[in-house]
């Protein structure tokens, strides 16, 4: 049983998160646009399909075990990782009952990934939620500078990105 904050609202806490196909995707820091589908790596949706009004989907992004930040997807279920520095991080998916209102954590948060988990998990409830077991994990390599020292012969090319370098006399 959960009751809000007040200790006065009690109901069954029923929120479920569905499964998360865990995947590692890649992107570069200064890829414009870094986001995905995030219900396109669930493995079923029947649960945030169906979800009541009492009930918010969102993602949870975790650094180092830390939770540095939570994200509603948008209208069309996508993510951003826009404005996250090189790294690599974890995505959780989570479903929380809205008496409860989740706050971002500090950029210093010290609020860790288990800690959410067992205020889901302890008795009595102080909060109802559930995370995906599974999470994504997110890679945003850093800007490296490549240096590239090939011969091209007359009449060949190098291609590199959308630049195609031709050979100089």
């Amino acid at each position: 049983e959960f009751c809000n904050p007040t200790g006065i609202d009690c109901k069954e806490c029923v929120a479920e998160a569905d499964t998360l196909n865990p995947t590692t995707i890649n992107y570069c820091e200064n890829d414009p646009d870094k986001r995905l589908e995030f219900s396109d790596y669930l493995t079923d949706t029947a649960h945030i399909d169906n979800l009541s009004a009492d009930f918010i989907y969102n993602v949870v992004i975790v650094q180092n075990d830390t939770v540095i930040d939570y994200r509603i997807p948008t209208i069309n279920d996508s993510i951003s990782f826009n404005g996250l520095t090189p790294g690599t991080y974890e995505v959780y998916g989570m479903v929380y009952d809205t008496l409860y209102k989740m706050d971002d954590p500090d950029s210093d948060s010290t609020f860790t990934i288990d800690s959410l988990r067992t205020m889901m998990d302890s008795l009595p409830r102080i909060f109802c939620g559930d995370l995906t077991m599974d999470a994504l994990t997110i890679i945003i390599d850093p800007i490296d500078t490549m240096y590239v020292t090939e011969t091209i012969c007359s009449g060949d090319s190098l291609v590199v990105g959308d630049t195609t370098f031709l050979e100089t006399t």
